[in-house]
């Protein structure tokens, strides 16, 4: 099952956001990636499973400018079903 996710800006859904931190976490599995300069993260799962979803970018150029956040929950069921979900961060 192969779960994709995008990440886009909540203010400006048609911007994609490259290289975001993708956090996917769920009690001892956590797998954490980055999204590729169209805004997208893909990773194949073997079982079945419902995670937390993360996605996070650091716009600072000086420290001053906060991160930017967003989250959601992803379920991946059957096997063989991939799973394409939105991450809307601001």
């Amino acid at each position: 099952m192969e779960a994709t996710i995008f990440v886009k800006l909540r203010n400006d859904t048609t911007i994609v956001v490259p290289f975001a931190k993708v956090t996917m976490s769920k009690a001892d599995l956590e797998v954490i990636g980055y999204t590729d300069y169209n805004g997208k993260f893909v990773h194949t799962f073997a079982n079945q499973v419902v995670l937390d979803v993360l996605a996070e970018k650091d716009t600072s150029e000086n420290g001053t400018t906060p991160t930017l956040y967003g989250r959601t929950i992803i379920r991946l069921g059957d096997p063989g079903e991939d799973v394409r979900k939105t991450v809307f961060i601001n």
